[in-house]
């Protein structure tokens, strides 16, 4: 499998890569090791970001020839969950890489989400029987600042709405074809969690799918020391502490866990060569290291 050092210089910049297709070769060698042979991701090349995508996870996963300790530990895919779970990471991770921005992952009320996926050529789409006044699929093909195009597809909703998780359920089985064996032990999570935003009465957040276990951990610990947002906020882009529960979905316990954590499932999904996507790994790094075990 191609890795982006073997990528041709003429597909690299000291930015993020142009080409999508280089992306989904560099994405998936990093994600799920071995998961399709180079000739066949060559087939993909030509192909729009999101097909490419799209058949590389419905693929089995193949761990052949890989040593155990090059598998990662920390990962909380699997062949069931996999396509959801891969597909949201991605928009997260290239839009770090190509766009050199944050995400964003809420907006103060809906006039301002619709604005910010306006400006990204974004659009909204009604979600099934749900109301667009409670739940939206932002999608389209994103629009960097320098005028590289890829597929975005998030699931965004009222931060009071009560039915968010009938809504993950609902995009989980029409548009990924999971059921719900597929889909059991994960939660539809608030990126930024409710309780942080209570000044913010039609707030709309990004809706992740994470694993119930170290989702719930996760906010016990960490998420409820994070400071309220003030209530000038417009948005709030993705901290990189909450990006690490997103990529991983593990809290580790030591340091060695984390470095562990980090080469596995973070900076090998997200591109170091991206000065931009690099710096904000090693900013998540220090963050989640303030909560290890064995911390100075």
């Amino acid at each position: 499998m191609l890795c982006c050092a073997e990528l041709p210089s003429s597909t690299r910049r000291n930015g993020p890569l142009r080409n999508m297709a280089d992306v989904v070769i560099y994405r998936y060698d990093s994600i799920l090791k071995q998961f399709l042979i180079r000739d066949l991701m060559k087939k993909i090349i030509g192909i729009s970001a999101l097909t490419a995508t799209a058949l590389v996870l419905l693929r089995k996963y193949r761990a052949k020839g890989i040593g155990a300790a090059q598998k990662p530990i920390w990962g909380i895919m699997d062949g069931r969950n996999s396509r959801i779970i891969g597909l949201s990471m991605m928009d997260i991770s290239t839009i770090l890489e190509f766009d050199n921005a944050v995400p964003p992952v809420m907006f103060k009320d809906r006039e301002n989400l619709i604005r910010w996926g306006a400006s990204r050529r974004l659009f909204a789409e009604k979600i099934g029987k749900f109301s667009e006044n409670d739940a939206l699929r932002i999608r389209g093909s994103y629009l960097c600042q320098d005028g590289c195009r890829f597929e975005y597809n998030q699931i965004w909703v009222r931060a009071k709405y009560k039915g968010y998780a009938r809504v993950l359920r609902n995009i989980a089985e029409k548009s990924f074809k999971h059921d719900d064996g597929d889909m059991r032990g994960i939660d539809a999570d608030h990126v930024i969690n409710r309780a942080r935003l209570q000044q913010f009465p039609e707030a709309w957040v990004m809706l992740f799918p994470v694993p119930k276990g170290p989702n719930r951990g996760f906010g016990g610990k960490i998420e409820k020391y994070l400071p309220k947002p003030d209530a000038s906020t417009v948005s709030i882009e993705l901290p990189p502490l909450i990006a690490f529960k997103l990529l991983c979905g593990k809290l580790p316990s030591t340091m060695s866990e984390l470095t562990h954590a980090m080469q596995s499932n973070i900076r090998g999904r997200i591109m170091q060569d991206v000065p931009f996507a690099k710096e904000y790994c090693d900013q998540m790094e220090k963050d989640v290291a303030k909560f290890m075990s064995d911390t100075p």
